[in-house]
């Protein structure tokens, strides 16, 4: 496990854009590690998270509350990213819900543009990136 200090990957002014404007996060990730890891960086720069492992539990997750992102994993429970984000798609309560896809390997954009995900990130992340699409998610743009 790595630890990681999240101050150490802040990139300002975009964390106060962030904090200015806090945002829900849905994260789906199978990894306990990997979310909480994700989690605290997002919640360091002012976002609020919620996590589940499940597809199910996304499913039910995006139902239940008005998220800005959901970032999925490319691997939770039996579906690949791809075929769990064309179900977050297709739910009526993600519209306007910007959807991540990370992957392990490099994404295949085509194939995520048909699926429904807004946007792909590689693992390992590179925060910064992580950030940018998280501020670039939802419902509100930032302007600058």
């Amino acid at each position: 496990l790595v630890r990681l200090d999240a101050r150490e990957h802040l990139v300002e002014p975009d964390v106060l854009l962030l904090r200015a404007q806090p945002r829900l996060f849905l994260l789906v990730d199978d990894d306990p590690a990997t979310g909480d890891t994700i989690a605290g960086l997002i919640q360091a720069w002012g976002g609020a998270v919620d996590q589940v492992a499940q597809a199910t539990e996304a499913i039910e997750a995006i139902t239940a509350k008005s998220y800005d992102a959901v970032m999925v994993d490319n691997t939770v429970d039996g579906l690949n990213g791809y075929e769990l984000a064309s179900l977050l798609r297709d739910n009526a309560h993600a519209r306007g819900t910007t959807i991540i896809l990370a992957t392990k390997s490099r994404p295949d954009q085509e194939l995520a543009q048909e699926c429904g995900a807004d946007s792909t990130i590689e693992k390992p992340l590179k925060f910064e990136l992580l950030l940018r699409s998280l501020l670039n998610s939802g419902k509100c743009h930032p302007t600058h």
